[in-house]
């Protein structure tokens, strides 16, 4: 309903015959395009490539069926499963090539979703650095322990940051994050955590349909055991962390391939 309808530049066309992927499951829309398409004598033909269609939207589908976010969980880790080294130092475990990647994928998505520790541990940026569409950021923080003068609160990360909260966080730190400009919003507790459940229906009614998880262990684990995670893109790096202080030190792979075993895959490589 935020767009004109493109019947009736169709119908002014000339075209004849119309093929559509799938139904657009908003209810504003749902039908109502291919009735008007049809009544004006243009043939309709449907579900053409129709999976490919759901897939190219699962998004927008999940939104306006579930109301809820899509969510795409990004891991990146080493061969031997670990996020960072017993000292905490994740920079940087992948490579350049797909840390461009995920600056690409920050670019399409509406939201980034980090937790605390991530802010108070990385103090990342959290914005795309191709420059072009900055994505809202969403940091999950149920005492508002993150620091006031953490880098996503500074001119280099420019685009709107929400600060999901419980009521156990000091009121007069709420106040302090404000000034920064930032959304604070006190969400019902869980186990004395932020209740996801309830944080997912309050983004969606914001209008954030997708967003790329790129939170800690904690954070990640939470959102696979509760359902939320409808994506996953883990980057393996052919690195081996064992109980190393620093990623610079870590054990690299070489002549790494990778094998498809049954459902299972197989990385073999040398030291």
């Amino acid at each position: 309903g935020k767009t004109p309808p493109c019947t009736e530049a169709i119908i002014k066309s000339g075209i004849k015959k119309v093929y559509i992927g799938t139904r657009d499951p908003n209810p504003v829309n749902n039908g109502k395009g291919i009735h008007i398409l049809k009544k004006a004598g243009i043939k309709v033909i449907e579900n053409i490539c129709e999976k490919e269609s759901l897939a190219l939207n699962a998004p927008f589908f999940k939104y306006m069926t579930k109301n809820l976010p899509f969510i795409t969980l990004k891991l990146a880790q080493s061969l031997d499963g670990k996020t960072a080294t017993k000292t905490g130092d994740s920079k940087w475990i992948s490579c350049d090539e797909s840390r461009r990647l995920v600056h690409k994928l920050r670019s399409e998505t509406d939201a980034i979703m980090v937790g605390a520790g991530t802010v108070v541990k990385d103090n990342p940026l959290l914005t795309n650095r191709l420059l072009s569409r900055q994505p809202v950021k969403i940091i999950i923080d149920s005492k508002l322990n993150i620091p006031v003068n953490a880098k996503i609160f500074s001119k280099y990360s420019p685009a709107k940051t929400i600060i999901a909260i419980t009521k156990s966080a000091p009121k007069n730190k709420i106040k302090q994050f404000e000034r920064k400009n930032a959304e604070i919003i006190i969400v019902k507790s869980k186990k004395g955590l932020v209740d996801l459940t309830a944080l997912m229906k309050i983004l969606a009614k914001k209008g954030i349909i997708d967003i790329l998880a790129e939170g800690g262990s904690r954070l990640s684990a939470s959102l696979l055991s509760e359902g939320f995670v409808d994506k996953v893109l883990f980057f393996i790096a052919p690195k081996i962390i064992a109980d190393k202080l620093k990623i610079k030190q870590v054990l690299a792979v070489k002549n790494l391939t990778v094998k498809k075993i049954g459902i299972d895959y197989l990385f073999e490589g040398k030291i």
